[in-house]
């Protein structure tokens, strides 16, 4: 039986292995898993530099219970096996799904759920952080605008006027069954089921202290969205959108905020 000692117990794949003894298979993995995010991290500063800080806000950590990626808001769990055979046969996909998941975190939508229906909040932030991606027309995370794709922003865009995940959700309320399944299975991205991630969601503690509204009320929510949105759509490679202050809720500055003298 081999004893792993306490310092060996909380394995950072950021930096090099170091252990009297050999390394496992698995700590392999997750080690060139976080290498890997380094790689794609690095590839999409490149592309999006006013996102400089929100790229490296969370924290790389492997966990076993996660699709490809999860966050909580303040780590960044990969399935390291998932992960390495994604950057193996689809970097491009790997890049477009880091930027999905940070953009959920700028967005707040890890916080603004509320009383909401958890399947369809998740589908409605997924679709709206889709939008701006492919709205952002970055070589790196481009993907090819399917028709349904394209059919959901138009519908939403006409009934809705602006595709945030509130307005989105009030729009997916209306649609049946069949729909969600279709719109389900083109927009799923990221893990929503993650067990850290439930639990933070709703939590009042966890929540951004700025630019979050105090009930469920769409209206509010949508404009809180819309205002980050405008922000990150017409991002400057000079403004520096997010914070992650310590282990804290994320703080989005706002166009007025960072708006140059002048």
């Amino acid at each position: 039986m081999i004893l792993i000692s306490e310092k060996e117990t909380f394995f950072d794949p950021r930096k090099p292995f170091q252990s009297a003894r050999p390394e496992t298979h698995e700590e392999w993995q997750a080690r060139m898993g976080g290498e890997v995010l380094a790689v794609v991290r690095s590839g999409l500063y490149l592309d999006f530099r006013f996102l400089d800080q929100a790229l490296s806000a969370l924290t790389p950590t492997a966990d076993e219970r996660c699709g490809v990626l999860a966050t909580d808001g303040t780590i960044l769990c990969y399935q390291p096996s998932a992960l390495l055979r994604l950057y193996q046969k689809n970097p491009k996909y790997l890049n477009r799904l880091y930027l999905h998941t940070v953009f959920h975190c700028i967005f707040r939508h890890l916080w603004l759920r509320g009383k909401r229906d958890k399947r369809l909040w998740d589908l409605a932030c997924d679709i709206a952080v889709e939008n701006v991606i492919d709205g952002l027309g970055r070589k790196s995370v481009q993907r090819p605008l399917t028709w349904v794709r394209q059919h959901a922003y138009e519908e939403i865009i006409a009934q809705e006027k602006v595709a945030a995940a509130a307005p989105i959700y009030r729009w997916l309320v209306r649609q049946t069954p069949g729909v969600l399944r279709q719109l389900e299975k083109e927009f799923y991205t990221d893990d929503h089921r993650h067990k850290l991630t439930d639990q933070r969601r709703g939590n009042p503690r966890d929540r951004p202290s700025d630019y979050c509204p105090a009930n469920d009320d769409d209206e509010e929510v949508g404009d809180v969205e819309r205002e980050i949105m405008r922000a990150v759509i017409g991002g400057r490679d000079k403004r520096t959108l997010p914070e992650s202050p310590n282990s804290g809720p994320w703080r989005a500055k706002t166009p007025r905020d960072t708006d140059e003298p002048g």
